[in-house]
């Protein structure tokens, strides 16, 4: 009831970007009962596998479960975009093979130290990536952009016209906006503006 609110404060304090705080604190925050099972499990008498299974298996809970409760609790429909989840996707199949490799074929049915050194590290590279995920996804955004302003200018003059942008619903929408000098048509620097803006 507590802890978690803690942790917005913290982050807040912090002055971390909603990327960085939900990869450390949040994350820790909901957790946490997994790291305690799995501490308890490792340092039992007779070490047991509950707390692979908790950890792996609360992760799929969160990824399946979670996500749709939030979809069929929410009021409405939810926006999101493909990048957040492209990006944590490639990181966590990146540590699900890494922890398959260790767990199943270097040292099997153990991880030793410098596995879990290596495990820690890749985490600590997905804390360091989040810090810069925001520009990231702003720089395959514009590419993105520009692939489309380049797919719709059939002929190669760096102008959109309505007969070129009828085939993309978004940029029609643009046009009323973005056309800034009201000659029909939209230019590479319009459409720049103009996203930016959103």
């Amino acid at each position: 009831e507590l802890f978690v609110p803690s942790l917005e404060v913290i982050s807040d304090k912090l002055k971390l970007s909603p990327d960085v705080a939900g990869a450390t604190f949040m994350a820790a925050g909901g957790s946490a009962p997994e790291f305690f099972t799995s501490l308890v499990s490792a340092f039992a008498p007779e070490p047991s596998g509950v707390g692979i299974s908790a950890i792996v298996g609360s992760a799929i809970f969160n990824v399946l479960f979670v996500i749709a409760a939030c979809g069929v609790a929410a009021p409405g429909t939810l926006q999101l975009t493909g990048y957040p989840l492209g990006r944590d996707s490639v990181f966590y199949l990146i540590d699900l093979v890494c922890l398959m490799v260790f767990f199943g074929f270097v040292t099997p049915g153990q991880v030793d130290l410098w596995e879990a050194a290596v495990l820690f590290l890749l985490y600590i590279v997905y804390c360091i990536f989040m810090a810069y995920s925001s520009t990231v996804e702003e720089k395959l955004a514009r590419r993105g952009d520009e692939h489309r302003f380049q797919k719709l200018d059939k002929n190669r003059n760096n102008q959109l016209s309505s007969d070129e942008i009828g085939a993309d619903a978004d940029f029609l929408e643009a046009m009323k906006e973005a056309d800034t000098n009201h000659d029909g048509k939209l230019s590479k620097n319009e459409v720049k503006v103009y996203l930016k803006s959103l």
